[in-house]
């Protein structure tokens, strides 16, 4: 019994922990969890069964192999988690690299800088004009969205979902960028363009967006 929650620990080390270290620590911890859980097992039966004979005085024989116990158990999950890990590297691979890892979180980041920009152009009265404070902030987040935008690149965004490529370039960064030009050349053309660019993307994202943090997930 001991052996098998042994080998279901090196399976969770092997196949759940990312690093040398943790791998480590949680080893020889649960080997010295089963080896005490089977020390104390063993001395209690033990105990039974000489009480069942009749002997009051006796002495624990199994004390002396709770070493040989944790050896052994530290041995099992050694050999057990390192093969599943080792496993793990041959034949299951990330869907992800990690630099697309990295541009992932630029797309998250886009999305999250432009939403800031609907709420504080949101933030003031209905038909009034913007206050130099929030023009301020939104020239500000919005060269934010761009920057983080112009980190992923086309094949990641092809990646992550069919078509994304197309609506992410065409509508929600050239968005950006014409609202951007608009507030700061007072150019309201652009300004309206770019909110029926970022309707446009928003209808289309709220279609896919299952499918998409799907994919992100992954």
């Amino acid at each position: 019994m001991s052996t098998l929650f042994v080998i279901g620990a090196g399976i969770a080390i092997g196949w759940q922990l990312s690093t040398i270290s943790s791998k480590l620590i949680w080893g020889l911890a649960f080997a010295f969890i089963c080896s005490a859980s089977e020390l104390l097992f063993r001395s209690y039966k033990f105990k039974v069964h000489m009480q069942i004979a009749g002997e009051k005085n006796f002495r624990y024989p199994v004390l002396s192999s709770f070493g040989m116990s944790l050896i052994l158990n530290m041995l099992i999950i050694a050999i057990v988690g390192g093969g599943l890990t080792f496993a793990k590297g041959v034949f299951y691979k990330d869907y992800w690299s990690n630099d697309e890892k990295v541009e992932l979180n630029h797309f998250r980041q886009s999305l999250d800088f432009r939403l800031q920009v609907t709420k504080i152009i949101n933030r003031g009265t209905p038909y009034s004009e913007v206050t130099k404070e929030d023009m301020r902030d939104i020239l500000e987040v919005l060269q934010k969205t761009i920057k983080e935008a112009e980190k992923v690149s086309d094949p990641v965004l092809e990646k992550i979902y069919p078509d994304l490529k197309v609506h992410y370039r065409e509508e929600f960064q050239q968005s950006a960028q014409l609202m951007r030009e608009g507030f700061q050349n007072s150019d309201p053309q652009k300004i309206i363009y770019g909110q029926i660019l970022i309707d446009k993307w928003g209808d289309w994202y709220t279609k896919h967006l299952s499918g998409i943090r799907n994919s992100v997930r992954k």
